[in-house]
């Protein structure tokens, strides 16, 4: 198995983590002791049970209709036409028969049912909440479309076998099952994926929209069709920053996980405002570039936020400040990585997150120009194929004075320079040896350190040398010429939440000058407006980074900001800043209107505002927006838990504070009497 491997990594360029992690199979492994996985065990068990059905597939048809029956769900999905039964099935589609959009009790029912006739151990229980789990369109519930050839369920049983066994030694088998079982109509790359995830939660990961969203947020780019090669790649580099700690989730289930809490974060069961409200918002920030949204807590703004990029039908981009936030999280700043020198640690200067939002809208836009030469992949792979035929390469020191030897590492991802014991080279010596993996050498081959630290960066530019002379590596050259029109371009939100609540300076640093509205776009002389050297810009002089001038905010890019009017830090943002945004209060009103709240709820809501309005001291900023309301149905438990302690905070330090707050719970309970 071995050879295979090597193989598979010699001819395709696959990268791989090492073989201990890639064949880690207890969960405690990657996650400790975790609680939201409750569905692994039963998912496991249920698979492994279908292996025996492979070959008796007319039962497991059987077994799904009466399951459907007896769970008092519709079997339609499941015929060759409206009246035709199946005649044959594939294992993925099954355990997908419990994984569509029913409801949540549906899918629990439905699950232990058949868990019954298979004989199954295990059982979800009534709480199962199936975190972290996609699920198929309910309307599109098999990998196969109907009527179609026998060879095809034989293709999507072999992937789920593939799938379910998926291990170090076995990544080529798996790649062949999952181009076989893309050829299957109906199967589409998602699907496949998903599937293969709820059977290997913990090695497969499923390539849907919130995946792959929060992928790119980890600067990992999903081609929208994978090959098994390349799906393959994914899988390993995902693993491999798990490990790293290069991603923070720590196992594959927990990146599921947020990438669906991320889909969800600032969204919520509330009703789409009116049309012409949204329009409103829209032409408010079109016109300005820069809105924040302010008002009472709880008020919905952030949600009104994203409605409004949603209308705008842009991109948008995501962050909360608070006192710890600084320059280093939103514009640049260095960060710790790994080196292969002694010291094991070094500096990396990254982008911060808005930096890294405002690359990706200029590389969207149209009038963008990329000229150049790169063809480093086939270059690295020329090399790989000669090593791994006469398994060492001399290279030249750029001195001349002498060459030093390059031989594959041990998982053929690398380069290694090892010195052996003795000349037969059986046994090399730990400690005394250099690696370069093909990352460093590709930032050598760019004009850019190997390492933050630059440690033997002299032997990277000598393998790329070598690679140009030998192995057909072009001179590496790129060009980025903005020619866009403004007008046709694709929009870019960013918005940040509680921007009042960091330290302003500290966080915009020089964009103080860049954020400015007049200083989007291009002068009259087609020069870039607003451009400013960040604090980390000479690591940038000569490289190929778009912002290798000078950063500057491209014309398509917005910024809405939100903050609650009472919040002590409102007062600490400066004149500079106020100047750039324009203000637009998000009322309690509208915030009732826009969460669709019942009528009990906007009434008591009405009532508690207004005895809040005639208090001393208070005003309409401490009013209780909507989203306190929002899916209530015990509102005594409302005020004991939640609205009790809000109002004790705002009547703290004040004259006749128990009286003042007896009136706004009487308000509140409706038994308020009408003195202020």
């Amino acid at each position: 198995m071995e050879e295979i491997y090597k193989k598979i990594v010699n001819e395709n360029g696959i990268c791989f983590c090492n073989k201990e992690e890639l064949n880690m199979t207890n969960p405690k492994d990657f996650d400790g002791e975790r609680t939201e996985f409750t569905w692994i065990p039963f998912y496991e068990e249920i698979a492994k049970k279908l292996l025996e059905y492979k070959n008796k597939r007319s039962q497991l048809i059987e077994i799904l209709y009466s399951s459907l029956k007896e769970a008092g769900l519709s079997s339609s999905m499941y015929k060759s036409d409206e009246t035709e039964p199946l005649k044959n099935i594939d294992p993925l589609t099954f355990i997908g028969s419990f994984n569509r959009g029913n409801k949540r009790e549906d899918r629990i029912k439905l699950a232990n049912i058949i868990a019954g006739k298979l004989g199954l151990k295990n059982r979800l229980s009534d709480n199962e909440q199936f975190l972290s789990i996609p699920i198929l369109n309910s309307q599109k519930s098999t990998l196969f479309f109907k009527h179609c050839p026998e060879e095809d369920y034989d293709k999507l049983w072999n992937l789920f076998e593939k799938a379910l066994s998926y291990s170090f030694e076995k990544q080529g088998e798996f790649a062949e099952s999952f181009d076989l079982a893309l050829t299957v109509k109906g199967t589409a790359q998602s699907y496949a994926t998903m599937t293969c995830y709820w059977i290997n939660p913990y090695k497969i990961l499923s390539v849907d929209k919130n995946n792959t969203d929060l992928l790119e947020e980890y600067g990992i780019k999903v081609p929208s069709q994978l090959s098994g090669k390349e799906y393959l790649s994914l899988l390993n580099k995902v693993t491999e920053k798990i490990q790293d700690n290069e991603i923070k989730e720590k196992s594959i289930p927990e990146f599921s996980l947020s990438a669906w809490n991320n889909s969800k974060q600032i969204q919520g069961d509330i009703k789409m405002p009116e049309q012409n409200n949204i329009l409103q918002y829209i032409n408010l920030l079109k016109e300005n570039r820069n809105l924040i949204l302010h008002g009472a807590p709880g008020t919905g703004k952030t949600f009104l936020a994203k409605k409004i990029a949603e209308g705008m039908n842009a991109k948008i981009g995501f962050c909360q400040f608070h006192p710890s936030y600084d320059y280093t999280d939103f514009v640049e700043g260095l960060r710790p990585v790994k080196t292969d020198d002694a010291s094991g640690i070094g500096f990396e200067r990254k982008d911060g997150v808005f930096k890294e939002f405002c690359k990706k809208a200029i590389l969207n836009q149209t009038g963008v120009e990329r000229q150049g030469s790169d063809n480093f992949e086939e270059a690295w792979k020329s090399l790989v194929e000669k090593l791994d035929e006469v398994n060492v390469i001399d290279i030249p020191l750029l001195s001349g004075k002498g060459t030093f030897p390059i031989e594959l590492n041990e998982y053929g991802t690398g380069l290694a320079s090892r010195t052996y014991k003795t000349e037969t080279r059986d046994e090399w010596i730990p400690g005394k040896s250099k690696f370069f993996n093909k990352d460093q050498l590709y930032n050598i081959y760019k004009g850019l350190p190997g390492t933050p630290a630059e440690g033997h960066d002299n032997y990277r530019k000598a393998v790329v040398k070598k690679m140009k002379e030998d192995f057909g590596l072009k001179d590496y050259i790129e060009i980025i010429e903005n020619k866009s029109d403004s007008k046709n371009q694709k929009p870019f939100v960013f918005i940040i939440d509680e921007i009042n609540r960091g330290e302003l300076s500290k966080i915009f640093g020089e964009l103080f000058f860049s954020i400015d509205p007049g200083y989007r776009g291009l002068d009259e002389d087609g020069k870039q407006k607003g451009i400013v050297n960040t604090q980390y810009q000479n690591l940038l002089t000569g490289t190929s980074d778009i912002f290798a001038n000078g950063f500057f905010i491209p014309e398509n890019v917005y910024i809405i900001g939100t903050m609650n009017d009472i919040d002590r830090s409102v007062e600490s943002m400066d004149f500079a800043m106020r100047r750039r945004f324009i203000f637009k209060e998000v009322t309690a009103e509208e915030s009732a209107e826009n969460m669709n709240l019942g009528e009990e709820a906007k009434s008591r809501m009405t009532r508690m505002n207004e005895a809040i309005s005639k208090t001393e001291g208070l005003n309409s900023s401490y009013f209780i927006g909507g989203s306190y309301f929002l899916g209530v149905t015990d509102f005594d438990k409302l005020w004991d838990l939640k609205l009790s302690s809000l109002i004790t905070e705002y009547l703290r330090g004040m004259d006749d504070d128990n009286s003042k707050y007896d009136r706004i719970k009487d308000a509140y309970f409706g038994n308020e009497t009408p003195n202020n």
